[in-house]
């Protein structure tokens, strides 16, 4: 975890949750705050990506939003982002998607064989 003030690495919080009131070490910026929040979006309705949240004025001050998801944290994306999708229409017999060449070649038989 990051301070977003300062950005210094910072231990990550126990349990999975950041506490309302914690602070950096380095410069006791609140760390519980939009500018360290995931959902914090730029020019979004109350500068915020989840709709409906209450306006917050001072983006760096520690706040109680339930919504609040700490930066840096989370399932790690990685390799190819097409990878999902390509599992997803694999056939079960196909590994790695390698299988009939007459089946990937024709749309009709690839659609028929969903049914």
């Amino acid at each position: 975890m990051k301070c977003w003030s300062c950005g210094t690495e910072l231990p990550d919080p126990s349990w999975g949750k950041l506490s309302f009131r914690a602070m950096c070490d380095v410069c006791f910026a609140s760390l519980h705050c939009c500018n360290n929040c995931v959902n914090h979006k730029l020019g979004a309705p109350n500068e915020c990506a989840i709709p409906g949240t209450p306006r917050i004025v001072d983006r760096g001050a520690a706040n109680f939003c339930e919504d609040f998801k700490l930066k840096g944290t989370g399932p790690v994306k990685t390799g190819d982002p097409g990878e999902a999708a390509r599992r997803l229409f694999r056939d079960e017999g196909e590994e790695g998607g390698k299988g009939d060449d007459e089946k990937k070649k024709d749309p009709k038989k690839r659609f028929d064989s969903l049914f």
